[in-house]
């Protein structure tokens, strides 16, 4: 990029357009020192995100890892469901599945969910299935 002739490397200056600010940061906070923000629950979609984007394996682990552990609930199971469909992370989908599966009556009920099958007949069709597996 610097190298060639871009407009870039007349600049010596990289705009990077579609990240917010703190989300660069928390990236380059990984990777100069492995650790993350405390702050992670609130940034944790779009960071995955950035890793997926810039090929960050270790950091899109970690942000799966914590989307799985800390993140997934009743309320936020539709957003990372479709984290994981978006960014073909199987481990994270089939963990997805599997937490629909045991929650499936509370996680039906809410706006949320409903919200979500409004617009998603791959969501409909995945809580009709799961309603007659019961």
């Amino acid at each position: 990029m610097f190298l060639t002739n871009m407009s870039e490397s007349n600049k010596n200056i990289v705009e990077i357009t579609d990240i917010s600010p703190e989300i660069m940061a928390d990236l380059l906070l990984f990777m100069y020192s492995g650790s993350l923000d405390s702050r992670l629950c609130k940034t944790v979609e779009e960071l995955y995100a950035a890793a997926d984007k810039y090929d960050i394996h270790a950091l899109k682990k970690k942000c799966s890892s914590y989307l799985k552990s800390k993140y997934l609930d009743t309320r936020t199971v539709s957003n990372v469901l479709q984290i994981a469909c978006l960014h073909s992370d199987d481990d994270l989908y089939h963990s997805v599945l599997e937490f629909i599966n045991k929650h499936a009556e509370c996680i039906f009920s809410t706006c949320e969910w409903k919200e979500f099958v409004e617009n998603n007949i791959a969501a409909k069709l995945l809580q009709d299935l799961v309603n007659k597996r019961k």
